[in-house]
């Protein structure tokens, strides 16, 4: 991964997790694009600089990490996915090209953008809390009935675990740093990869959370599902008529593996692209991105 060079800690208030530049593919090539919001049920026209962020989502108390997020990410992805992307869907799109994956690099570059976008979404971020807090809490409890520490003691403790700012702090110091990021890219470069081309009149949709991590054993979708798992199918869709995806190994074996390995896929049935689509959709934690409100209802139907 390139070296990142950071002018100040973050301070910045809106933060975003997904770039703008890469909403922009989904979006009929224009600054608004049709949000679907899971909680109210509700369909709205937005502009992209509006969604995909989070207030303060990279704020740190830490400030022994004096690193700007919002920089390291537009620094290190942000600023050069539109222009990758395009760079995959030509190369993708020349037939003489065998295998358009293996051409200039395109895998890392792929690879490590996959795992910057997993990485800085506001579920993972804030995942540490959901796994731990209510554990932290029966713990707390059963301290304080055997009168091991005193009360205001265990209440200064239950205040810092309970702080969203502690395990955001342990997140961005643990996982969030250029020596893991390139860790989990080669995990994924492992693997047997495929660019799927759609030849339906059905897009590829994406949600808040567009890399999906698909275990395919379970049938199950979340960020519980790692990328070295060996169930797990990644499929990260970069325009509507294109979509990368990464397959293990050990399943896609010998001649199998042979034939597809960096190679594209042609797809002609919508029943393929509403599948993954459905997928998507649940993988998603409050919001899901499409060109109009039609297509997002056609595939709620199909829920």
């Amino acid at each position: 991964m390139k070296k990142i060079e950071f002018n100040k800690y973050n301070k910045t208030k809106k933060n975003h997790f997904l770039p703008q530049s890469y909403l922009r593919f989904f979006s009929n090539n224009t600054d608004y694009i049709t949000v679907y919001d899971k909680d109210t049920n509700q369909f709205f026209k937005s502009n992209i600089s509006n969604i995909g962020m989070k207030n303060k989502l990279y704020v740190i108390e830490n400030k022994n990490i004096k690193i700007n997020w919002e920089e390291f990410y537009t620094k290190a992805i942000d600023n050069d996915i539109a222009e990758m992307i395009r760079n995959v869907v030509s190369t993708t799109n020349k037939y003489y090209i065998e295998k358009p994956l293996s051409i200039n690099n395109i895998k890392e570059q792929l690879a490590l953008a996959m795992v910057i976008q997993s990485l800085r979404i506001p579920q993972r971020i804030y995942s540490q809390k959901n796994t731990y807090f209510d554990i932290l809490n029966c713990l707390f409890d059963s301290v304080a009935k055997q009168n091991i520490f005193d009360d205001k003691f265990l209440e200064e403790l239950k205040t810092k675990f309970s702080s969203e700012m502690y395990y955001k702090d342990i997140f961005f110091e643990v996982a969030n740093n250029e020596y893991r990021i390139d860790k989990f890219a080669q995990v994924l470069l492992r693997k047997t990869w495929i660019i799927f081309v759609n030849r339906t009149d059905v897009d590829f949709l994406i949600g808040d959370n567009p890399v999906l991590i698909y275990d395919f054993v379970n049938k199950s979708t979340g960020i519980h599902n790692g990328f070295s798992n060996a169930e797990t199918i990644i499929a990260y869709p970069i325009t509507p008529k294109y979509m990368i995806a990464i397959f293990p190994n050990q399943y896609l074996f010998g001649k199998i593996k042979e034939i597809f390995s960096d190679k594209r896929m042609e797809i002609y049935e919508e029943a393929v692209i509403h599948s993954y689509n459905k997928y998507q959709f649940l993988s998603s934690e409050k919001q899901f991105y499409g060109k109009n409100e039609n297509e997002i209802k056609n595939l709620l139907k199909l829920l």
